[in-house]
């Protein structure tokens, strides 16, 4: 990580919401999996025109398991409350409804 902090500089303008983000979840990879995400360098890679040294079909991957996880993390809401909404306005329709 510091590797990418100095090679950014003062110049650049980082979304720190963003960095950290990747962070946590190259943090998180690694320990569950003792594999690397390479979130880091993709982030990297879209600041700085110079170029992370990680092949880009890892790149790739690792940035669409990123956006994946984080529609599935957006998505849990709407599941957990859809089946309420669902029995208090449609009361009708509560048979069907299966609640956990």
């Amino acid at each position: 990580m510091e590797q990418y902090w100095i090679s950014l500089g003062n110049d650049c303008q980082i979304d720190l919401f963003k960095w950290m983000q990747r962070l946590t979840f190259e943090l998180v990879s690694k320990i569950t999996t003792g594999k690397r995400a390479y979130s880091l360098p993709s982030y990297f890679d879209t600041l700085s025109t110079k170029k992370a040294d990680v092949p880009l079909t890892i790149l790739e991957d690792s940035e669409a398991l990123i956006r994946n996880l984080q529609e599935f993390i957006d998505a849990i809401p709407i599941f957990t409350i859809s089946h309420i909404i669902l029995g208090i306005m449609f009361p009708q329709l509560k048979i069907y409804v299966v609640c956990f």
